[in-house]
């Protein structure tokens, strides 16, 4: 979850395609049905084999079909299911750029080692894009937002971020751990989820730079551009876009020590009531 401002599949071609080869039969047989017919006192010459042709209905053309791509994976099924909820984003790019593979691989766990889902809702966390581990037997899922204060190009930069932001699950459970036991505090958890994100924001951008998307014609494409940019070291990045008090893409340093207020502290102090539970299971059944 990181940009709070700010991914088109069935053509009609097989349909064109199929009325222009009906029409083109219906012409013919219109041809066929005003033809002038060749009087019985004007005989012509015939064979046995030419009245067995004339006897033969003629073959009509038989209307193209373009076949739909078969669907065989699960990662196939997420990006499809995906494409069906945000149409705008099937024209950005098609089944051939590198990034619609990779988004597909990683649905299918081929980079994580889990199967991640696609949830069409819009992000519960009210930012534009957001990503859940997995836990307690809940697989691990990204969601973006459906509007249109997001251009398609930014929307596709959406998931790939948030599908290599599942690579640090490991990484935020343990900061939610600490920050349970009371091992860091929320300045220490925020800036360690901070520069988790950060961490992602890096591998985002590289892969970008080996696979970039094809820019908007009206190149405002605030995610993309800003993510594909150098941002720096990890200070620097903290300095101009994550310092506290900052207000820029709604400081995500600022996201993480409200969650710390307001979810993590009062289950540890509800520990401190009951100590016989495991705090991170506790809140976890709640």
């Amino acid at each position: 979850m990181l940009f709070s401002q700010v991914l088109l599949r069935r053509g009609s071609c097989g349909v064109l395609i199929a009325v222009a080869s009906t029409l083109a039969a219906a012409g013919c047989r219109e041809a066929e049905s005003t033809a002038t017919p060749i009087a019985a006192s004007e005989s012509a010459p015939t064979s046995p084999v030419a009245s067995e042709l004339a006897a033969t209905p003629r073959s009509q053309p038989v209307p193209t079909v373009v076949a739909k791509p078969v669907i065989t994976t699960f990662g196939e099924r997420q990006l499809a299911q995906l494409l069906d909820d945000r149409p705008d984003m099937r024209g950005v790019i098609d089944a051939s750029h590198p990034v619609y593979g990779w988004v597909i691989e990683a649905f299918n766990g081929d980079h994580f080692g889990q199967r991640v889902y696609w949830n069409g809702n819009s992000p519960q966390s009210g930012r534009p894009a957001e990503h859940a581990s997995p836990y307690h037997g809940y697989p691990p899922y990204v969601s973006i937002t459906g509007g249109s204060d997001a251009t398609p190009v930014d929307k596709w930069t959406m998931v790939v971020f948030e599908l290599h932001n599942l690579g640090n699950a490991d990484g935020f459970e343990k900061l939610m751990h600490e920050a349970l036991d009371g091992s860091i505090d929320g300045e220490g958890y925020a800036n360690g989820c901070v520069k988790l994100e950060f961490e992602a924001l890096e591998r985002t951008r590289e892969f970008f730079v080996e696979n970039p998307l094809p820019k908007s014609p009206h190149g405002r494409d605030t995610y993309y551009n800003w993510i594909t940019d150098d941002l720096g070291t990890f200070d620097e990045y903290q300095e101009r876009f994550d310092r506290p008090g900052m207000t820029r893409y709604n400081s995500n340093f600022e996201y993480f020590r409200a969650y710390y207020d307001s979810t993590l502290v009062p289950y540890r102090q509800m520990n401190k009531q009951s100590s016989s539970k495991n705090w991170f299971d506790a809140m976890l059944e709640q």
